[in-house]
């Protein structure tokens, strides 16, 4: 089976940080009309939302949308491990969605 180029550089990236500064912003913010503004969230703050993409809506509020990361595979193998990344990303929406936005 052939690689194309795009799951070529999506494996070269090594790490969620470098997805996240690498990829993922860059990529929203060059996406016109999508979102105003793409803010990087990471700190100790971030309630699992990496990133935050703002947008305005039809009645001229901004409007914010929370992007949770994850690199690896996502599958439910070890699914009874309290790390296994299944468990982790629905810890992380959990936490998303029962805390506010709190980027300046």
């Amino acid at each position: 089976m052939q690689v194309s180029e795009k799951e070529k550089i999506l494996s070269a990236i090594q790490s969620e940080d470098e997805l996240r500064k690498e990829l993922v912003i860059p990529l929203l913010r060059k996406m016109s009309g999508i979102f105003t503004d793409v803010l990087d969230n990471q700190g100790p703050n971030e309630a699992g939302v990496d990133v935050i993409g703002v947008s305005t809506s039809p009645f001229r509020k901004p409007e914010y949308t929370a992007i949770l990361l994850k690199k690896g595979d996502i599958s439910l193998k070890a699914a009874d491990r309290v790390n296994n990344i299944v468990n982790i990303v629905e810890t992380q929406i959990r936490t998303a969605l029962v805390h506010p936005l709190t980027h300046p």
